[in-house]
């Protein structure tokens, strides 16, 4: 996907850029599965028949003061394109985009949110189910 507001890090980079745990991101949705989260933002029932824009209003980003916002979804391991970073003022833009890029929608599976510099991670459970965690995270 070509955007002047989208990168994509390998898990390498990620890794490097983003240094929130002392294990590899790759394994952040194992871990976000084993911990329990610093705040449950509730529960969306039959989330497959509701917009990703939708969704993505259930976490209420706009509150922080970051300007990156780095995300990790199915496609990061399924095509192994590692860690989406996107301009939070794009953020929605992409996310409309993302099912004609990709072929599938934003929010199918695990979703995963970094936010380092607001000190956050968020994770959209594949039940539907909405979290939050502060950084750095207590395993």
């Amino acid at each position: 996907m070509e955007s002047s507001s989208l990168v994509t890090l390998d898990w390498d980079s990620a890794n490097k850029k983003i240094s929130i745990a002392d294990f590899p991101l790759k394994s952040l949705e194992k871990v976000l599965n084993t911990i329990l989260p610093d705040e449950s933002l509730g529960k969306i029932n039959d989330w497959e028949f509701v917009d990703d824009i939708e969704i993505l209003e259930k976490f209420k980003l706009g509150r922080f003061a970051s300007t990156v916002l780095y995300a990790i979804t199915d496609i990061s391991y399924s095509k192994n394109i590692g860690i989406f970073e996107i301009q939070i003022q794009e953020f929605e833009k992409f996310i409309t985009s993302y099912c004609k890029e990709f072929g599938e929608c934003f929010f199918n599976g695990d979703v995963i949110f970094i936010l380092p510099h607001d000190n956050a991670v968020f994770l959209f459970h594949h039940d539907g189910e909405l979290f939050s965690y502060n950084l750095p995270l207590k395993r």
